[in-house]
């Protein structure tokens, strides 16, 4: 089974919403995150709220988020392979285009819940 990605923001409805409608989909769940998200436990309550087992979770922080080559070490350090559901509906708007560019590959799947619609796009 794929793993289920999100980059964590302030915005935790996106990620809850994605989520459930995933749920029984992945086998683990991977949150990027900031150390100003981390601070604000964001992907903590993300994880609580949609009642996931933390065994199953784990972190990926990204130093600078405004810092795409950053962002690219990060993920290349931690996540391997291919296989991945990415919700690139959250972070900041250059955590957005490193996520997209870095999980462009055979076998990933990425998506956006845009605001105020009930749907969700599959951009890849």
């Amino acid at each position: 089974m794929p793993i289920l990605v999100s980059l964590i923001s302030d915005q935790a409805i996106p990620n809850l919403l994605f989520i459930r409608e995933f749920m029984g989909k992945a086998d683990s769940y991977v949150f990027v995150t900031t150390p100003l998200m981390q601070s604000r436990s964001k992907a903590r309550h993300l994880i609580d709220a949609a009642g996931l087992e933390s065994s199953l979770c784990r972190e990926v922080v990204v130093d600078d988020e405004n810092d795409i080559e950053a962002m690219h070490q990060a993920l290349k350090k931690e996540l391997t392979g291919s296989g991945y559901m990415v919700n690139i509906t959250g972070g900041t708007k250059i955590m957005f285009l490193a996520a997209y560019n870095f999980f462009m590959k055979p076998r990933n799947s990425l998506y956006y819940l845009p605001i105020g619609k009930n749907s969700i796009n599959e951009l890849y």
